[in-house]
């Protein structure tokens, strides 16, 4: 006879409800947003709250859990049916932890986690399940009632693990000291089943400190309900173990600096972020430039034209995998890479031609595997999977040629035909009569390019973003 663990009946908790929203989010320092009351986030953050003690014996009550899991409603029954609800690994994780890393204190950088042993790089060295996940957005009760949701869900030795672990927030009155401590140390994590991004505090993850040049990378895997870290380097026996904080790492210095004392009130002192004037201008002058280089990038909501008609070649990728080079930037060299086989592939569903989205995606895939960063493998896997069916399919049209074959008459004769109709196909501006040949010309192309950059954009939806 199996058991459904669905079928448990909720424990029901006495939440506070006596409360005024707004002094809650300032007092907490958390950004507010008010949102429409049909907005499905409002509609969610409304909805009833759930609080799982995930990786544990379900046939036994009286047993430890991993993972303390305050989530929505809707997702109570998809955790519990996990694999890896009933598996308690807690433990023999922190044993495997030993052998690589441990907490200690880092001279002017608070506790921080150091290598046991020589790591080789594209290595993943601790994996560990979270003490808490939580959604990423929050209802004001929620909020409230946070010390009350981590006093009766977490067991005693992880929430004493858990209360040690740093608040860079302020403790002033009101302040809710289990909550500050999540929003200093958490980490991303996905759930296949929610579009929402989550929250994840672990024991000795949380620990690693922030540099601009890490050595490691975190990343999560929902089939273990784990968190990991990659090494992206060779980490010698006795260095520090170093991830980054920052969500502006193609920045410069400054902008970084800043952000990282807003959020987490530290002043970096990286080797990223210490340089003589004339050397920190050309890193963050290379910085930017890889920013701007990625494929992905839209400026004013639009693609590069040049790029969407020819694509980037091997040159002009060499040169922005060597920038990355420059700067240390393992995680965004993949990122990358990854960038432009997805422009590839979205180019391949305008044009016809997968050839050199396959090529790109092989070349990103060995990139990936040299770094261990295997989240970014299923995004690759999706394009090769596009080329094997394209080669079973009929030739497609390429659009892009088709577009270029749009004569000004055409274009004159749809301008017409769209303004008689009161303007319903779109085409809005001076009467033709009014213009010069070159101002056509110069009209016709510009609506090429929308047709192209929407043809782009629409096809980029089809691929999903895995990490």
């Amino acid at each position: 006879m199996s058991l459904d663990p669905s079928a448990r009946p909720p424990t029901i908790l006495d939440l506070r409800t006596d409360f005024d929203a707004a002094k809650v989010f300032n007092q907490t320092g958390m950004e507010q947003r008010v949102l429409d009351a049909n907005d499905p986030r409002t509609l969610r953050a409304h909805s009833q709250l759930a609080i799982l003690g995930y990786g544990c014996d379900i046939y036994r009550h009286d047993t430890d859990w991993d993972t303390l899991c305050i989530t929505y409603g809707d997702n109570r029954s998809h955790l519990m049916n996990h694999p890896g609800f009933g598996k308690c690994i807690s433990h023999d994780l922190r044993k495997l932890a030993k052998m690589s890393v441990e907490v200690v204190d880092i001279p002017r950088r608070g506790l921080g986690l150091r290598a046991t042993r020589d790591i080789d790089g594209g290595q993943t060295f601790l994996i560990e399940r979270p003490l808490l996940t939580c959604t990423g957005t929050m209802a004001p009760s929620t909020v409230v009632n946070f010390d009350m949701l981590i006093d009766k869900g977490m067991t005693t030795r992880h929430k004493e693990a858990y209360m040690k672990l740093h608040n860079c927030k302020p403790k002033e009155a009101g302040a809710v000291e289990s909550l500050n401590i999540m929003r200093t140390n958490a980490l991303g994590a996905d759930w296949t089943f929610d579009d929402e991004k989550q929250r994840t505090v672990y024991e000795i993850m949380s620990r690693a400190n922030h540099s601009c040049v890490p050595n490691a990378a975190y990343q999560w895997n929902f089939a273990s309900f784990t968190g990991a870290l990659i090494s992206l380097l060779p980490i010698k026996k006795g260095d520090e173990i170093t991830i980054s904080y920052s969500g502006r790492m193609l920045r410069p210095a400054a902008e970084r600096k800043a952000e990282l004392l807003q959020k987490y009130s530290f002043h970096c002192t990286c080797p990223a972020c210490t340089m003589s004037p004339e050397r920190q201008r050309k890193s963050d002058d290379r910085r930017v430039a890889i920013g701007k280089r990625n494929a992905l990038h839209l400026e004013n909501n639009s693609f590069d034209e040049h790029r969407i008609e020819v694509g980037y070649d091997d040159g002009y990728i060499l040169e922005t995998l060597k920038l990355c080079d420059a700067e240390g930037l393992i995680e965004e060299r993949i990122e990358m890479m990854v960038a432009y086989a997805r422009f590839e592939a979205m180019r391949a569903r305008v044009t016809g031609d997968f050839g050199r989205s396959e090529q790109v995606a092989k070349r990103a895939i060995k990139e990936i595997k040299k770094s261990g960063l295997y989240n970014f493998w299923a995004q690759m896997d999706e394009i090769l999977k596009e080329k094997k069916k394209a080669g079973t399919e009929p030739p497609r049209p390429n659009i892009i040629e088709v577009m270029k074959l749009m004569t000004l008459e055409n274009f004159e004769n749809s301008y017409v035909a769209s303004s008689s109709a009161g303007n319903a196909g779109g085409f809005v501006g001076p009467d033709f009569k009014s213009l010069t040949h070159e101002q056509r010309k110069t009209m016709l192309r510009k609506e090429q390019l929308k047709l192209l950059h929407m043809l782009m954009l629409n096809s980029g939806a089809q691929l999903k973003r895995v990490h």
